[in-house]
């Protein structure tokens, strides 16, 4: 069992609803349980153990000696890893797989609104404009259609397990593709053999993180391999797709259309030519809400939390070498 110093004092700067902090402070009673304005953050963090929500300043991270690990309400942790925390020994975990129901819900959605032509439609509506059968946009079934995952994490095997009932075939490819299979997911291939499988895929799906090794994985170059006609959805972060490519390749017909909820920079700027493609859909970075995201990270937390105390191996540490 590992030793580790008592956990006195939580300091939130992520701040959870009077009822979920009703129910931590009631599951944790001989935890101090403090949500701390900005003025009050630097004297709070003084003697807290464990910081739950995004870090202050490395001057006030300076001052909180007694910090030993930092809990995150979500999954992105690229703004996370800083040195301040990192070298000096502080655990961090993360709060993946707490969105992916939702998110994953969020990809079928947009793959069924292109497969339906959903969006000529509803521009059609906002005209009041009923077409004629012969100027209906086309459509399509996911039956028997290819879908690569980029990434089988917990938003990965969401969503296959959501696609495998359209009667979809599955690809996942990520870093370690030795690992076990995956239930739900025809074939596990590796990042480096992409290209060669890419050409297959009627959809491509990322949920990458942002990482030293993923920015711009989905190049200009990577974009060329894609299946002309096929789709391409992102939830994962934008800094992990070549931008420009992508326009272009939308542009000339390429690519059949996009699901965008996440873009590089974010916001979008307004001139952004992403915006009035007619082959695009734009989420504006939604996916990851849903009414029960609060309970769900306030349970991880809970348990976390046990697990710290017992000495435990904790939940959804993020290793600060692959960023995730």
């Amino acid at each position: 069992m590992a030793v580790r110093s008592a956990l006195r004092k939580i300091v939130f700067t992520w701040r959870p609803g009077e009822q979920s902090l009703a129910l931590l402070r009631r599951a944790l009673p001989d935890v101090r349980m403090v949500v701390a304005e900005d003025d009050q953050l630097a004297r709070e963090l003084r003697d807290a153990q464990l910081l739950v929500g995004m870090p202050p300043s490395d001057e006030i991270l300076a001052e909180a000696r007694q910090l030993s690990w930092v809990h995150v309400p979500f999954a992105g942790v690229e703004r996370v890893l800083r040195p301040s925390l990192v070298e000096r020994g502080v655990t961090i975990t993360n709060s993946r797989g707490v969105s992916a129901p939702n998110m994953a819900e969020h990809i079928v959605a947009m793959m069924l609104a292109f497969a339906r032509g959903l969006p000529d439609l509803l521009r059609s509506q906002q005209k009041h404009e009923w077409r004629p059968w012969g100027q209906r946009p086309p459509v399509f079934e996911l039956t028997d259609q290819t879908v690569l995952l980029l990434g089988v994490g917990a938003i990965g095997q969401a969503t296959a397990h959501r696609l495998r009932p359209f009667g979809a075939r599955l690809i996942g490819a990520r870093r370690r593709p030795e690992q076990a299979a995956v239930p739900g997911i025809d074939r596990i291939i590796a990042f480096d053999v992409l290209p060669e499988v890419l050409p297959e895929a009627d959809h491509v799906v990322s949920s990458l993180p942002l990482t030293p090794t993923t920015v711009g994985i989905v190049s200009a170059e990577m974009i060329e391999r894609f299946k002309p006609g096929a789709y391409f959805y992102n939830v994962g972060r934008g800094g992990t797709v070549d931008q420009e490519a992508l326009v272009a390749a939308l542009r000339r017909g390429h690519l059949a259309g996009a699901g965008l909820d996440v873009t590089d920079p974010e916001p979008l700027p307004p001139d952004s030519p992403l915006w009035d493609m007619p082959n695009v859909i734009i989420t504006g970075h939604t996916s990851g809400a849903s009414p029960r995201t609060e309970a769900r990270v306030v349970a991880l937390l809970e348990e976390n939390v046990r697990r710290y105390i017992d000495g435990r191996e904790l939940l959804n540490v993020v290793d600060p070498v692959h960023g995730y």
